[in-house]
């Protein structure tokens, strides 16, 4: 009979020791999602609240007027315009003769 108890409460705390390890786990992987939720929500709230302000700056009269403005090419009234010539591109210089092998092998042993 007194095997018979120690059986059972050994399989009764086996029991409610896995139970415990799985709830703890659990709990470590919920902490976790939490946290990476978190900061995925505070990253589109940044997100958010820059798209908001871009969209005020956007439809204010004077963006708007200097978009056009760009994009016609126009000016004010009193307003100077500098027009310059597009820099051009150098050709590239020549190719130089590659160093055979021997001489960067002989360069290398040699320098100190």
């Amino acid at each position: 009979m007194v095997s018979v108890k120690r059986i059972f409460l050994l399989f009764f705390f086996a029991f409610l020791f896995f139970s415990i390890a799985k709830n703890f786990f659990d709990y470590q992987k919920k902490i976790q999602f939490y946290q990476d939720f978190k900061k995925l929500y505070e990253k589109e709230q940044y997100q958010n609240r820059k798209l908001k302000t871009e969209i005020i700056r956007k439809k204010s009269l004077n963006e708007l007027e200097k978009t056009i403005r760009n994009k016609l090419h126009l000016s004010k009234i009193d307003e100077v315009v500098v027009l310059m010539n597009p820099i051009s591109i150098l050709s590239e210089p020549p190719p130089q003769k590659p160093i055979p092998n021997w001489q960067k092998w002989w360069l290398i042993f040699t320098q100190k």
